[in-house]
């Protein structure tokens, strides 16, 4: 006698169609995943700012997701601007801000030589700079302990937290990469 599964699938298409993800829709997925974590880090980013107590919990996903927006926005600059610049897209792997960025900032620097307003380059380098210091490996805001299992320093304090938003529209702007150029 054959046991009938009672549970619903998790990944597959419901009989909602509005309630369906478009997954790999996009000729560049990439963008997607990156404006989807953006997306979600500002949503959050409103409610920690709106509901008392929220933000103590809701800072470490916030942060993550930021962070890894980021990330895959350096990591599609190195992929188009190689391929844009060199005829040569290279695809990076790993999460070393350090290396990401000494990939990405030539390219960065090369697109914007000519450019006057200096300022979100500028800003951009001590966004990713902070990151660095904080989180250089994503590792910080997505588990509490350290890989040799030794609790987090609790140094990082969150009373600055809303300069991260602050700085998010003016910063981030810059790394709207895509085949085009930026934008």
């Amino acid at each position: 006698m054959k046991i009938k599964n009672v549970f619903e699938p998790l990944f597959s298409f419901g009989t909602d169609y509005l309630s369906n993800a478009c997954i790999n829709s996009y000729n560049e997925p990439i963008t997607l995943y990156s404006a989807g974590y953006k997306e979600a880090a500002r949503r959050l980013t409103e409610r920690a700012l709106n509901e008392s107590g929220s933000i103590d919990i809701l800072v470490f996903p916030i942060i993550f997701l930021y962070r890894h927006y980021l990330e895959l926005k350096l990591k599609e600059i190195i992929l188009n601007g190689t391929d844009l610049l060199y005829s040569n897209p290279i695809i990076t792997t790993g999460h070393s801000f350090s290396n990401l960025w000494n990939l990405a900032n030539p390219l960065i620097e090369e697109v914007y030589k000519d450019e006057k307003d200096k300022e979100p380059l500028q800003l951009l380098k001590h966004v990713i700079n902070e990151f660095i210091k904080i989180d250089q490996n994503s590792i910080a805001f997505r588990y509490p302990l350290t890989v040799d299992k030794k609790t987090k320093p609790t140094r990082y304090r969150a009373h600055k937290y809303q300069a991260l938003f602050r700085v998010h529209g003016k910063s981030f702007r810059i790394i709207g990469w895509n085949k085009r150029g930026y934008i």
